[in-house]
């Protein structure tokens, strides 16, 4: 690294946190890149598609706030999505689904894994305390 580099590294860190500088350089790992992918080959069953803005009550009764997410897949088990905010392993949250009824349902979850994206912010997987029927989400 040329003697350039090292400012612009130690501003970036600075900017970024401790926290999320460890997790954006430990997911560079190629080692560590190789198990996530092994991680989606062990899926109990297969995500669908499913792109909608949800509600998401994050932590013991809400106590890490209310948010407004992007959502990017679903299966029986869990629900992927994108935040802009680092959310630790095995947080309590609890998912508002609106059905194509639109009736609006409430999940249990906790955040199972949660990784940087480019540019910025999280991806983030929860997995359901109890199974739901995903043919009630997902027309067609």
């Amino acid at each position: 690294m040329s003697d350039l580099d090292v400012p612009v590294v130690r501003s970036t860190r600075l900017w970024m946190g401790r926290q999320r500088w460890d997790q954006v350089v430990a997911e560079a790992d190629p080692a560590t890149a190789g198990r996530r992918r092994k991680l989606h080959l062990r899926r109990r069953e297969p995500r669908h598609p499913y792109r909608v803005s949800c509600l998401v009550r994050i932590g013991e009764d809400g106590n890490l706030g209310v948010y407004s997410v992007d959502t990017c897949n679903l299966s029986r088990h869990g629900l992927g999505f994108r935040h802009d905010r680092l959310l630790d392993p095995d947080t309590h949250c609890l998912i508002a689904l609106r059905d194509s009824s639109s009736n609006v349902t409430l999940h249990a979850a906790r955040v199972r894994w949660c990784a940087p994206i480019e540019p910025v912010g999280f991806d983030t997987g929860l997995e359901f305390e109890e199974p739901i029927n995903v043919s009630v989400l997902i027309p067609g």
